[in-house]
């Protein structure tokens, strides 16, 4: 099973390794082919992605820190890690739903 991940974001896998932060290959949670079958059988990139982040709680116990480069921040004290990425994946799934069903029209667009 392949773990791969471009940089560039060119196909929804990437973005979705990307936006549930499961970018390091090396030790990433998830197969390329796990991630592909939860895309598949998903509505689009934003419901796979809240679907997936979710099996990585599980597995993992949330997330702990967040790290980009030489920058270590850990989330504020009142909150734990697992709410703040519970947080962020009902903003994944609230915005996975808002693309399926579009705006209504403003009565004087019509």
């Amino acid at each position: 099973m392949a773990r791969t991940y471009n940089e560039t974001i060119p196909t929804d896998k990437d973005w979705v390794r990307l936006t549930i932060s499961d970018r390091d290959v090396s030790n990433a949670v998830f197969d390329d082919e796990e991630i592909q079958a939860v895309l598949d059988e998903s509505a689009n990139k934003w419901l796979a992605a809240a679907r997936l982040g979710e099996l990585l709680l599980t597995r993992n116990g949330g997330v702990v820190w967040k790290q980009v480069g030489e920058l270590r921040i850990k989330f504020d004290d009142s909150e734990t890690e697992e709410s703040v990425y519970r947080s962020y994946l009902r903003r994944l799934r609230a915005y996975g739903c808002f693309v399926l069903e579009p705006r209504p029209k403003a009565f004087g667009n019509l």
